[in-house]
Parts: structure tokens; sequence; C-alpha cells
């Protein structure tokens, strides 16, 4: 070698011992015969780059601070067995040609190659400089992955380049039955995960379960592939809040309305039970085997199916609404027997169905705890008093529920008002048989909270 950090390959450098024996003309012979096949080109490859490790370190030691190099101090074969090491030796490799400290010949008479001529065969191996770092890159990858091998065997065929490095390191403990149903259910676009996505997208997908992959792509078939658009939380609220099958299918395609990180993470609240024992029980009486994994029961189910139509226009308010909701029918309804459970469903869906337009979470945290966390509580039957008394109070209706009913006005309004109501019944001046939406539409008694807020112009639509 001309100088210690020059890197020359010439035709004898990938020889083997015994190839170095023979006499010049059979050697040379048997060296054209070798770099046709594929495992003696591979061997004579792993020669030249024993060959040259030497300079590729001194270009290390002169390059990189002391604190910071990975191949000084160690041996070719070491660095084999470290996919950083690999990593580095190509980069400093490719610095090496791009500066002019290499000379890379396809055979002894021929020019040295230029910089990015990565097609034309070595004579030192016969395979091209671009071959030969592909050896490399798939050897760095194995060791990436040598505790998921089903993973590598999926990702190994999108390996072309050096800087795929970084994203495998990422990937690397994804999970192989995610990786399938991902390449399923994105196609060709797969490969977007791979290059075109940052880090911070790349590794919430790693953080999905194989059966939150696989329900996605059950309930949004064709549009699975809009997740590719989403950014990083939106998919880390789908891993942290919906922790069993039964929630994305109880959602079915409705889970396509779910377009925001907040509203994933709001109807992951909703309650769940685990039903399993209960199930086993019956299979057991019908001579069936248990079963192999839990069986869960979702609010999720049962507010779909009792608010009807009304199901999908809640997923398309905020958050704090679908929250809301799904506290209502956990505490005021689940539990309750026939015919209390029946009443509570009826109002429920009145609720939906006459008002869920209108609402906003704050106005609805008012009409549920008007005194706050810690005092008192309206019931159904009042909630929907107050909300019937108001609709049909002269001065109000509809131009009051589309406009001030709707800000932080009327918020403090009906909150002071159902105040009100509640120190009536202290006092026992409000019976427990109350009509209460008579009592609001008819009496004068809460007007001076309500005045101020008639004629109000109907709340301009968002722009």
């Amino acid at each position: 070698m001309a100088a210690p950090n020059r890197i020359q390959i010439g035709d004898t450098l990938g020889d083997g011992s015994v190839l170095r024996l023979l006499p010049g003309g059979l050697r040379n012979a048997v060296r054209r015969l070798g770099v046709r096949r594929p495992k003696p080109r591979e061997r004579r490859l792993m020669r030249v780059a024993a060959g040259i490790f030497p300079a590729i370190q001194n270009i290390e030691m002169m390059a990189v601070a002391d604190g910071q190099q990975l191949l000084v101090g160690k041996t070719f074969d070491e660095c084999c067995r470290d996919a950083k090491c690999i990593e580095r030796a190509l980069t400093l490799f490719e610095v090496a040609w791009q500066t002019g400290l290499t000379d890379l010949r396809p055979s002894a008479t021929a020019a040295p190659l230029p910089w990015g001529n990565t097609r034309t065969p070595l004579g030192a191996c016969g395979l091209s400089v671009g071959q030969g770092q592909q050896v490399f890159l798939k050897m760095a990858v194995a060791l990436i992955f040598k505790d998921n091998r089903q993973a590598y065997e999926r990702l190994i065929k999108f390996i072309d380049e050096k800087s795929s490095l970084a994203r495998m390191r990422l990937l690397s403990s994804i999970d192989p039955l995610s990786l399938a149903e991902l390449q399923t259910g994105w196609g060709r676009r797969f490969a977007e995960l791979l290059t075109t996505k940052d880090d911070h997208y790349a590794a919430a997908v790693r953080r999905l379960k194989p059966f939150q992959v696989r329900s996605m792509r059950q309930v949004m078939e064709a549009k699975f592939v809009n997740c590719l658009e989403w950014p990083p939380d939106m998919v880390d609220a789908v891993s942290e809040s919906f922790q069993c099958v039964e929630q994305f299918r109880d959602l079915g395609d409705f889970f396509i309305m779910l377009t925001t990180t907040e509203a994933i993470h709001a109807i992951g609240r909703w309650e769940r039970r685990d039903i399993t024992t209960h199930v086993n029980a019956e299979r057991k009486k019908q001579g069936k085997a248990p079963l192999k994994g839990r069986r869960w029961d979702t609010d999720i189910a049962h507010i779909k199916r009792v608010l009807g139509t009304q199901f999908g226009i809640l997923l398309e308010r905020d958050a704090g609404l679908i929250d809301l909701f799904g506290e209502l029918y956990a505490s005021r309804i689940r539990l309750l027997s026939e015919p209390q459970r029946g009443t509570a469903i009826e109002q429920f869906q009145l609720l939906a169905k006459r008002y869920l337009a209108y609402l906003t979470s704050p106005m609805l945290e008012a009409l549920m705890r008007p005194e706050g966390a810690d005092g008192e509580e309206l019931n159904f039957a009042e909630m929907i008093g107050v909300l019937e008394g108001l609709f049909m109070k002269n001065g109000l209706g509809t131009g009051f529920f589309e406009g001030a009913f709707q800000t932080e006005e009327g918020v403090r309004a009906v909150r002071n008002l159902i105040g009100e109501y509640i120190d009536m019944k202290r006092r026992g001046a409000a019976k427990a048989n109350t009509d209460v939406a008579a009592l609001v539409r008819d009496s004068d008694l809460f007007d001076r909270h309500l005045v101020p807020l008639m004629g109000r112009k109907k709340k301009p639509l968002p722009a």
C-alpha cells in the first residue's frame, strides 16, 4: 500500500493463500474462473475487505475523535460482528473514494474507477462496489435483527442503501405479525414506512400490537392505507387506547370517524369488562372448549346500539363530549335494573336526538355536575327537564340553542339556574316529583340569568 491511509484494490487483493502459491499464468486463470461464481466472489470480497481494513482504521483515526471511534483497536472479524462498525466502515470507504484516497480497478490494465461508478465489477472479486456494499448492508441488517429473524426476512428486500440502517435499528423489535399485516394492508405503499416516513412515525408503528394492526386493517378495509397520512401521535393513541379486539369490532366502520388523537383517547376510555369467565361457563354447559384468549364486553357496543344514527354524530363532536357520553352511560344507565334502566335509556336517547347538535362539553358538564365534582348532581330526568324548559321558554328556543347556549356565558347562566333549582330542593320549595321543564319554562324564577342572553344572534359557523 503506497500510504497507510490509501486504499488500493488490485486483482490480487482477493486471492486466497492457496491461490497465491500457484504460478502466475495458472493463478490468473483460476482467478478468472473464481470471479464468475457467486460463492467464490463473496469469499474474495471478504478478503478484499480484510485487506483494506487497516487503511479504513487509519482514516477513522485521523477523521474521528477518540471517544467516537468504532473501528480502531478491533480486528476485522470483530467489526464484522457489529452492525455499527460495518456502517462506519462503509461510510469511511465512501469518504475515501470521494476524496481520491482510493485506487479501484476493474482489471490490472484498466484505469481506476471514478467516484460514483458502483456498477463496474472489480478484478479483485468480480463484484461491483454497489454489489459489495449490498453484501455488507445485508450482513449489518442480519446483525440488527439477530433476535427477530422473521422480521428480518420480511424487511431485507427493502434494504438498498446505507441510510436504511438507522430505520432498521428503529424497527428491529417490531412484531413480525404486525409487519405482515402492514404489508398486506399498505401494499406498494408499505415501503414508505422505511423511506419517507419520519422516525417518530416509524417508532409509533413499531409500538402497535399485531391485533391492533389486524383489527384496523379489517375495520378500515381499503382506507387502511390512510394511516400513512396520520401524525405519529394518532398511531400512539390507538396503541395506548384500544386494548382489545372488541373495541375495534364494536366500532366497526365508525372507526374511520375518529380523526383526532383526543377522540381516540376519549372513546378508548369508555368502559370495557372482561367476561371471559362468564362466556367459558356458558361454553362448558354447551360442551364446548374454553376460549383461548380473553373476551370483552364494551360500552362502545351498548352506546352504539342505544344511540343508533346519533352515534356517528357523536363521534364527529369534540372529544370532551365523547368522554362525557361514555361517562353518562357507565354511571347512570349500565348498572340500573328494569324498569329504571329502560327509562334512563329513553332519556339518554332523547338527549342525543334533540340536543346533541347543540351540546358542548362545558355545557354537558354543567348539566351533569352544576356544583362541581363534589357537589349535588342532576339525575337524567332533571337534566332533560332543564333542556326542555329552556327550549320551550318564550324568547329562547332554537335561536338560544344555536347561539348563546354554546358560549361561556350560556354555560354560566345554565349552571347558575341549576344552582338555584338545587337550592330550592334543599329548602323544600321543589319536591322530588317537580316538573322541572314546566318550572323553567313557565316561571320567572330564573329569568335574571336568562334575560341577558335572549335575542342573541345565531352563533356564526367556523371559517
